[in-house]
Parts: structure tokens; sequence; C-alpha cells
């Protein structure tokens, strides 16, 4: 199960929940599951755990989590083929309630569809089950058992959830749903 976190975490979501959950994993379960951070250093990623930086070289070592600094688009977009699904643990506060994550729909009109908490505006676009897997308290341990939710799915079960996400981005994110009402909006301005 190939999981992504593409970008860089600090202060808007929860990395630390995220490796806690796949180090609470069972050693079958990690030997299956891989999980990919793009587009940041190690070094940033360690500010993003402060005092859980061993954590990370754990993951790491073992092969469990792979870093892949930076990649140009078409190398990331190769990635992208082999992603099952996102994840992203946010925290619960007055940036994440007000806060929806683009990385979200970019994911989903890729065909990947997300793992994330119940936060923010975000979930109102998603649907548990159908191109997402949404768990509700802000925990490594909620994060875990979502993470072997998606473990325990078939082989067909999430290539449907790939295929629905792909169709909700379509319907739910599209720029041509309000490009009318924005174009109106700036002809008034001029």
């Amino acid at each position: 199960l190939n999981l992504i976190y593409p970008g860089n975490p600090y202060r808007k979501d929860d990395l630390l929940s995220m490796l806690q959950a796949i180090e609470m994993l069972d050693d079958v379960e990690k030997e299956y599951v891989r999980f990919h951070l793009t587009g940041v250093s190690k070094s940033l990623l360690y500010s993003s755990v402060p005092g859980n930086e061993r954590l990370l070289d754990v993951l790491v070592d073992r092969g469990t989590v792979l870093i892949h600094s930076w990649m140009e688009y078409d190398e990331l977009l190769k990635l992208y083929q082999k992603i099952d699904f996102a994840l992203l643990a946010r925290p619960v506060n007055k940036v994440t309630e007000a806060n929806f994550p683009s990385k979200v729909p970019e994911l989903m009109s890729k065909g990947i569809p997300v793992i994330t908490n119940r936060v923010g505006d975000i979930v109102q676009y998603l649907d548990d089950g159908e191109d997402a897997i949404l768990y509700d308290e802000p925990t490594a341990e909620a994060c875990k058992k979502a993470i072997q939710r998606a473990i325990g799915l078939a082989k067909e079960e999430r290539i449907g959830l790939s295929k629905k996400a792909y169709k909700n981005a379509e319907l739910k994110f599209n720029y041509h749903l309000c490009s009318g009402k924005l174009d109106g909006f700036f002809s008034e301005m001029r």
C-alpha cells in the first residue's frame, strides 16, 4: 500500500501523528506499507516533528518511509501513478478549521483518494468509503485504524475509490464550476 504526503507539513498538518500511526502498525502491516514524503528535505521534516526525529529515522531506515526531497514534475507524476492513498492527518485548531488543503483536490484529480481526519471544510466534499477514508479523532491511534482500513481493502475496492476520487474531483473541484461567477465578479470591478 503506497501512501503519500506531498509538501511541507510544518504547522498545518500533523506529520507526527502520521508517523506514529505507521509505527503502531504490526510488523506484517509495516512491511506492506510505504509512506512517501515529497517536496521537502529531511531537515524540514525534522522541524515538523521536534523531539521525535529518531522515529522518522527508524521508519526511513526500515524502508517504510521514503523521502523524495525534490522531484521534477514528471517524476512526481510517475510516483503518483504508484500511489494508493494520500495520508493527511491534521490537528484541530483555528488554522485547520478555516484552511482548505489544496493538495486534496490536486491528488484526487490524479485519482488518489485521501485518508484524513474530519477537520475543516474539506470533509464536506469527501465521502467516507466512496472517494476517501475519513476518521474522527485527530490522534495517531485513529489514523492507524484508518490506514488499516485501507490495508484491508481488496484491490478492486481501492481501484473503485481511485475512480470515484477522480470523478468527484472533476465534479466538485473543477474551476469551470465557478468561472462564470468569477468572470462576472471581475467584470464588475472594471
